[in-house]
């Protein structure tokens, strides 16, 4: 009887607090919602999330973190994941990494 009554207060509890962790804040991503392959609209998730040194301060600690490396890490394909790594590193060097010219070609232009 008292694990009935502590899953049925545990669910209650799931349902008062759910709706706010739901509501974390998680970045506008309408233009990679229009990229089909998914490793692409990761490593758009990936450039877009990627927070500069002069930002300012969000208003909540979640979008206040750098979360490029993770979307980074749900490329599949080994090019563009290390194009990915890449991009959002500002790293030249580890464009050679690449296997695929055309892969590196577009990793080696989107570096300043």
């Amino acid at each position: 009887m008292r694990f009935i009554k502590g899953i049925i207060q545990f669910g209650l509890v799931a349902l008062v607090f759910l709706p706010l962790t739901a509501q974390a804040g998680v970045p506008d991503n309408s233009e990679c919602d229009k990229i089909q392959d998914p490793d692409r609209r990761n490593i758009c998730m990936a450039k877009m999330n990627d927070r500069g040194e002069g930002d300012p301060l969000k208003k909540n600690r979640y979008q206040n973190k750098d979360h490029s490396s993770y979307y980074c890490s749900l490329v599949r394909n080994r090019d563009l994941k290390n194009l990915c790594h890449a991009v959002i590193e500002q790293n030249k060097s580890k464009c050679d990494l690449i296997g695929n010219k055309e892969i590196e070609d577009e990793c080696l232009a989107s570096i300043k």
